[in-house]
């Protein structure tokens, strides 16, 4: 692996890494008006003697990416078939859920969006209801997706479940239906993306 970039006006390069050392100094390579970072990537023929790259596998995690960080524009060509796909989403997560909602019918055009920072840890949530019983929810910490859940999950089901309940029982939606039903409505057709950046991973 190797990458560039550097300080405002000044372009750097970064030599190849070879089980995880460098096999030199970062050094400065000139002048430029552009910014950024290009990071060439290679898998180590002696870790991955047979490595293929799937397309399909690398645009789906390069579109998450590009949701989970707003404005971002990421760029995947394959030269062996000719293809390429560029991802952008100026909306961000909530661009994410209608994506994930793009084939169902919404109970509302528009997702619930919230954001807060405290403490150093950034917590981002878009929420949409759809017209299906089948509920999906994508949670990430520093962009990775933590399909095993974890304290920030449990910590948002239990809150938003709890906040849905009460408005439920304070506006006697249920007519006195049971409590389970309760909590099938709250959970009933949930789009949801949690997203959060802490200082460390989670």
């Amino acid at each position: 692996m190797a990458g560039g970039g550097g300080l405002p006006g000044r372009q750097d390069s970064c030599p190849a890494l070879s089980a995880r050392a460098p096999t030199g100094p970062v050094t400065v390579k000139g002048k430029t008006d552009e910014h950024g970072t290009k990071v060439t990537f290679k898998p180590d023929q002696k870790i991955f003697p047979d490595a293929q790259y799937s397309f399909d596998t690398l645009s789906n995690r390069l579109r998450e990416l590009a949701f989970l960080n707003q404005g971002t524009r990421i760029t995947l060509i394959d030269e062996r078939e000719d293809k390429e796909h560029t991802f952008h989403y100026e909306g961000g997560i909530i661009s994410f859920v209608k994506f994930l909602n793009a084939n169902k019918t919404v109970l509302y055009p528009e997702p619930v969006y919230f954001k807060k920072e405290k403490d150093g840890v950034f917590v981002e949530a878009a929420i949409q209801y759809n017209d299906s019983y089948n509920e999906q929810l994508f949670s990430f910490v520093n962009n990775i997706n933590t399909i095993h859940g974890g304290t920030h999950l449990a910590g948002f089901r239990s809150a938003l479940t709890r906040v849905l309940n009460d408005y439920i029982r304070k506006q006697d939606l249920l007519k006195g239906r049971p409590s389970t039903s309760r909590r099938r409505l709250a959970r009933r057709a949930l789009r949801r993306h949690l997203r959060e950046s802490a200082q460390s991973p989670v």
